[in-house]
C-alpha cells in the first residue's frame, strides 16, 4: 500500500476509522518502537527484565523460545539509549541477535 498510494483509508465494520498518508497513520496508531532480542537458553527472563527495565510501559509482544519481541513506546526512550543499553549488556545476557524497527503499516493496520 505505501509504494501504490500517498493516502489511505482504514474502514472497520463498514466505517471510516481513520485517513492520511501512512507515515502519518504509522506514526499515529504504530508509534513505538519493536525491539527484536534473541539470547542463548537460560537467558530469557534476564532479557525480559532489562527490556522491561528501558523505559516504562514495555510490552512482549512475541517470546517464543530464546526470541523475543518488545513495543516499547517512541516517546519513552531514544534510539541511541536503546543501542547503548543493547550493547552495554549484550555480552552479560548473553544475546546472540538483536535488532529495532520502527512499526510497519501492517502492525499499525491491526491495532486499528
Amino acid at each position: 500500500a505505501e509504494g501504490l498510494c500517498d493516502r489511505l483509508g482504514i474502514f472497520v465494520d463498514g466505517q471510516l476509522r481513520c485517513i492520511g498518508s501512512p507515515k502519518e497513520l504509522t506514526a499515529r496508531f504504530g508509534g513505538c518502537f519493536v525491539l527484536t532480542i534473541t539470547c542463548d537458553p537460560g537467558f530469557e527472563l534476564a532479557v525480559s527484565q532489562f527490556a522491561e527495565g528501558l523505559a516504562e510501559g514495555v510490552r512482549t509482544s512475541y517470546a517464543l523460545s530464546c526470541t523475543q519481541k518488545f513495543e516499547i513506546g517512541s516517546n519513552q526512550i531514544t534510539l541511541a539509549k536503546i543501542f547503548n543499553e543493547v550493547v552495554r549488556n549484550k555480552e552479560a545476557l548473553r544475546i546472540r541477535d538483536w535488532g529495532i524497527a520502527n512499526t510497519t503499516l501492517e502492525e499499525a493496520f491491526i491495532k486499528i
